[in-house]
């Protein structure tokens, strides 16, 4: 019996879009530009038999931040969009949104979508502002959230 996947085409880095709530984020989704999985970690439990060390899988599992890359838009909506999102966290009961990360083949379509529960924002990076530069690059920016957990729904 052979396991090997049928499908051989590869997993591009491009084939991605991010939803969050269109209606409140709607021009986080449209100008996201990278996204990283982030990692999963277990913690691992050492145990020793007949004076031998060994390792056995904890019960606790980590995840690391997600964070995502934008452009900044002209009118720095999609910037506000996060930083009210902050701002509003510190002063009432915390806004927590479902964050779902598409995964497109190589046809566009959607092939795997992962959900991260109850996500809200802890960093928003900086922006660089620059008269040095001889070519126009767009400003973007990083935000990092952090969340309970993540799975694979499709």
């Amino acid at each position: 019996m052979n396991n090997l996947t049928d499908n051989i085409n590869m997993l591009t880095p491009g084939g991605f879009k991010v939803s969050i709530d269109s209606k409140e984020f709607a021009n986080l989704q449209f100008f996201c530009t990278n996204v990283a999985l982030p990692s999963v970690n277990q913690t691992e439990v050492l145990s020793t038999y007949k004076n031998n060390n060994a390792f056995f899988p904890g019960e606790i599992i980590t995840y690391d931040a997600f964070t995502l890359t934008f452009i900044v838009d002209e009118e720095m909506k999609n910037y506000l969009e996060i930083f009210n999102w902050l701002s509003k966290n510190r002063r009432t009961n915390p806004i927590f949104k479902d964050i779902t990360l598409s995964i497109l083949s190589n046809k566009n379509t959607t092939n795997k979508q992962i959900l991260f529960h109850d996500t809200f924002p802890v960093s928003l990076g900086a922006l660089n502002f620059t008269t040095q530069d001889t070519v126009l690059d767009a400003v973007t920016c990083d935000v990092t959230f952090r969340y309970n957990l993540f799975e694979f729904i499709k």
